[in-house]
């Protein structure tokens, strides 16, 4: 079962910042976001995704942004759509591939740690608190 849910952030014109911090802040405030919902941060072939969770209608959801870099300032970049990793008493593993503002792909994973179907050969990052597992890799 694959579940998603909409995010209309990545169709508007993007912002610029000097710095990393203040676009992730902005993209933050953007998505309806809480600094506390952030679970983490992954360098990946030189580009920075962004990890969050978010209450979706189906249930606990993930999204995942990239941070774009051009000239020196940064900016959110959210492409994909935030996914259902928990929702009515199951948990979810989804992975899916991802197009950056760079034109890159890459295959991501996200999904709960308690989970008996994290993919093999993946070594996530696990959030403490939420038991939320995240993984990217460049294709």
């Amino acid at each position: 079962m694959f579940l998603v849910s909409c995010s209309a952030f990545g169709s508007s014109p993007l912002e610029f910042f000097t710095d990393k911090e203040e676009a992730i802040r902005q993209g933050i405030k953007a998505e309806g976001l809480k600094k506390e919902d952030i679970l983490g941060e992954i360098l990946e072939n030189g580009e920075i995704f962004v990890f969050y969770k978010k209450n979706l209608e189906d249930g606990l959801g993930v999204g995942v942004s990239s941070i774009y870099k051009k000239n020196d300032k940064y900016s959110w970049y959210d492409s994909e759509q935030d996914v259902v990793i928990q929702g009515n008493n199951h948990n979810f593993d989804v992975n899916w591939i991802l197009n950056t503002k760079t034109g890159n792909q890459y295959k991501i994973y996200v999904g709960m740690a308690d989970s008996k179907d994290i993919p093999e050969g993946i070594s996530p990052i696990i959030d403490q608190k939420t038991g939320i597992y995240y993984h990217v890799e460049f294709l």
